[in-house]
This record gives C-alpha cells, sequence and structure tokens, in this order.
C-alpha cells in the first residue's frame, strides 16, 4: 500500500492507495473515510467506533478463551 499526503479542503489527509493506484481509503483528522463501491457515499468510520469495536472484540475474545491445558 501506498501513503501519500495531500491537502484537501484546507485540511491535510492521508490517501492510502493499493500499490496499482487505486484509492482505497482517506486518513483524516475524524477517522478513515471509505467510498461504498455501490452507492457512491463516502462513509466515515471514527476512531472512537474504532476503538469502541475493538474493545468488545477483546472483551468478547476473552470470554470466549478455552481454558488453558494442564501440563
Amino acid at each position: 500500500m501506498q501513503e501519500r499526503i495531500v491537502t484537501r479542503n484546507g485540511e491535510k489527509v492521508t490517501e492510502v492507495r493499493s500499490d496499482v493506484g487505486k484509492l482505497l481509503y482517506i486518513k483524516t483528522k475524524r477517522g478513515y473515510e471509505l467510498k461504498c463501491p455501490r452507492s457512491k457515499q463516502i462513509c466515515l468510520v471514527s476512531y472512537e467506533q474504532m476503538l469502541s469495536d475493538c474493545s468488545s472484540c477483546w472483551g468478547e475474545n476473552e470470554k470466549d478463551k478455552l481454558p488453558e491445558r494442564k501440563k
């Protein structure tokens, strides 16, 4: 993946592209912007949403963990 810093509407953002140049997402101060391939709408995944999602996954994984084997 390739990252390139660009200025968009007076704000510096980072475009993340695949090795062949396709835009995958844009990193902004508010979060990651992704473009829906079907509707062409821009969706924002905020950093708070990512942290919250990761926290809930980590919590679930701890509950689902198998007990360690006794040696």
